[in-house]
């Protein structure tokens, strides 16, 4: 049997806990709340269809929520000189 590092480890028990832990907290937004997307191209591609920012506006329509897009397209997250 091959021995698996701690990484392993932590996002083993992670993911047994973080599911249990998101059942019991509901998800709520109140005025003046900033959903921020943070991610790679995935996210980039998703904020342009527009749809998750549509379907959290119609839920949360009291709150009238604002949305930023943090999302990177590329490579790498760290900065590259063009020169």
């Amino acid at each position: 049997m091959r021995v698996r590092g701690p990484a392993f480890f932590l996002a083993w028990f992670w993911s047994l806990f973080a599911s249990a832990w998101a059942e019991t907290l509901p998800f709520t937004l109140q005025k003046g709340d900033v959903v921020a997307f943070l991610g790679g191209a995935d996210l980039v591609r998703m904020q342009k269809e527009g749809r998750l920012e549509a379907a959290l506006t119609h839920k949360f329509l009291a709150a009238r929520p604002k949305f930023r897009d943090l999302a990177w397209e590329g490579d790498t997250v760290y900065w590259q000189s063009t020169v």
